[in-house]
């Protein structure tokens, strides 16, 4: 790079659903072409649209942004640490380290890059401070950043994207999904871990809750996606079963060579072990790998596929469409009002342990009649207040809204890898 004005372009790796999309992050770790990060969340519209280059300033920015993203730096601080309850796997080769960065040689590199490209310039602009950052981060880990044509970024957020594509007008979106029912199905067996408790007692609730997020993220997507002009949604069963093949026409997409490194999970040149629902380590692609919706009911299957057409239709998932009975329709809108219920049940149980843990209310004398208010009168009004308008019935609405406008807004048939 002569100049600034050859900074690298980005790419934007999302997730609709548990898509994959960290797995194909670590993919893109270590391309020559490519620079990438140990980490992945929304900071991107969290840094000042205007940063001063003058050194004092400069390293109080640093600093800052240090404090405010230190799982970056430390991956055992973010994500990737937070161990049991979460289904991620940790690093190198027997899948037992953290990628710990230092701080100071990070700061000292990203100073050296400033001022060898903005020297006499007074300010630098938001995405000229991300750029310095992934190719500090680069130069740590594998040498001269001089070939880099890409940063990598994975928001896992798509209200993020508003700010990028202001700012990379040319940005290369990647889009990682799954069918809405493997999805769910995989989603199932980390909750049950999260949450510690059989498989077989999640309830509706969090069923409606993932489809209502899966729907809500195609949802924003589509009412963006013809500002963004490369595009590609990538299915994650298909990705592992095409493998080479599919990595060699993304290479062509992107305009770089295939290389050896994007069949391999990497964060920093250290394996990753992957984040498999099962807690198995695997580092690479997996060619047997299907769908699945072992863990499932019928009913569950039929309530995803009613709240996820219009989603699961938009990402090209043409074999979800369904006609349902009279009588499953009938259990539908009993069980809308379950889930109402199941919300409007933690609510009240909120409001209790709130009101009862009190200090004021523990050390009182009348504790006996702040209980007896407290049953015959906050439970039965607050919970027919929450029968009636919760968040989740704000949900359903929001949903089926959410289908209106996608219905409306297809993506056309280049935006998919086939």
């Amino acid at each position: 790079m002569k100049d600034c004005t050859e900074f690298p372009n980005l790419i934007v790796i999302n997730p609709f659903g548990r898509g994959g999309s960290v797995f194909f992050q670590s993919l893109l770790d270590g391309h020559p072409n490519i620079a990438t990060l140990p980490s992945f969340g929304a900071f991107y519209s969290k840094i000042p649209k205007k940063i001063s280059t003058n050194e004092k300033f400069f390293l109080n920015e640093l600093d800052k942004f240090i404090h405010d993203n230190y799982n970056i730096f430390d991956t055992s601080k973010g994500y990737f640490g937070k161990g049991k309850g979460y289904t991620s796997g940790l690093f190198g080769k027997n899948s037992d380290e953290h990628i710990i960065t230092n701080t100071d040689i990070f700061k000292k590199k990203i100073i050296e890059i400033k001022n060898k490209y903005f020297d006499k310039t007074e300010f630098i602009s938001r995405r000229f401070f991300f750029s310095l950052i992934h190719l500090s981060f680069h130069e740590i880990y594998y040498g001269s950043y001089d070939k880099i044509r890409y940063l990598s970024y994975h928001p896992h957020n798509f209200f993020e994207l508003r700010y990028l594509i202001k700012d990379f007008p040319n940005l290369y979106f990647v889009g990682m999904t799954r069918n809405p029912l493997s999805d769910w199905n995989s989603w199932k067996k980390v909750l049950s871990i999260r949450l510690n408790t059989k498989i077989q007692k999640i309830n509706i609730l969090h069923t409606f809750n993932n489809s209502y997020f899966y729907s809500r993220d195609v949802y924003l997507f589509s009412l963006i996606k013809n500002k963004i002009k490369n595009k590609k949604i990538i299915d994650l069963i298909y990705l592992h079963q095409q493998n080479i093949n599919l990595i060699k026409n993304i290479c062509n997409w992107l305009k770089i060579d295939f290389h050896k490194n994007l069949i391999k999970s990497t964060f920093c040149n250290k394996e990753w072990a992957g984040n498999y629902a099962d807690r198995s380590i695997k580092s690479s692609f997996d060619p047997e790998r299907k769908d699945s919706t072992s863990q499932l009911s019928i009913f569950e299957k039929d309530f995803i596929i009613k709240n996820t057409q219009i989603a699961s239709s938009f990402l090209n998932y043409k074999d979800l469409s369904k006609n349902f009975s009279y009588l499953t329709k009938i259990k539908f809108c009993f069980f809308n009002q379950l889930i109402n219920f199941y919300k409007s049940k933690n609510s009240i149980s909120f409001l209790i342990n709130k009101d009862l843990n009190n200090p004021i209310n523990r050390k009182s004398f009348f504790v006996f009649l702040k209980v007896i208010r407290i049953i015959f009168f906050k439970i039965p009004i607050n919970f027919i207040s929450f029968m009636i308008e919760n968040s989740s019935r704000k949900k359903m609405k929001k949903l089926k809204y959410f289908n209106k406008m996608m219905n409306k807004n297809r993506l056309d048939t280049n935006s998919f890898f086939t």
